[in-house]
């Protein structure tokens, strides 16, 4: 009966780490996957924004006005849009601030983030806009965040996202 009871143990402690093992495998495959889903949805956000500067003529004109003559040009209806357009994109680029500062996305798909969050803000700090509606750390982050580190892909970023080059 003794033995019988030492190998029930065994194999009990066996089922036992086995299973956290498993327990383990799966937390990382379900961390994976949200990470995943995250960066998708921050990448889904950002699209369906430039979608809008592809289908909307209004709209790519009221920004392109904004992008090469600055918030002065435009008028009270393109300012209220090209607004909503920036709270919108800066939105994203927030949420996927705070999802790489809790861990849900990484350090390489929130740098691909950051430069372009960098690109939105550095135009919206040309124009004098205040983006009231991100969050003060947010600001805080990218007032240091996109001047110390505006060398990214070779240097500063120009109006349309892109080092120059």
């Amino acid at each position: 009966m003794d033995r019988w009871t030492r190998w029930l143990t065994a194999f009990g402690n066996l089922g036992v780490i086995a299973g956290l093992v498993f327990l383990g495998i799966q937390i990382k495959q379900n961390t994976d996957i949200a990470r995943a889903t995250a960066y998708r949805e921050n990448v889904q956000d950002i699209a369906a924004w430039r979608m809008l500067l592809i289908t909307d003529s209004a709209a790519a004109n009221s920004y392109h006005r904004y992008e090469s003559h600055g918030w002065q040009a435009l008028d009270g209806a393109d300012r209220g849009r090209v607004s909503a357009m920036i709270n919108n994109i800066m939105g994203s680029y927030e949420n996927a601030f705070f999802a790489k500062r809790y861990g849900v996305i990484g350090p390489e798909e929130w740098e691909r983030l950051r430069f372009g969050a960098c690109v939105h803000y550095l135009l919206a700090r040309k124009n004098g806009l205040q983006l009231p509606y991100t969050t003060p750390q947010f600001r805080k982050y990218l007032e240091v965040s996109c001047h110390a580190k505006s060398s990214v892909a070779g240097g500063e970023p120009d109006a349309g996202g892109m080092p120059p080059g």
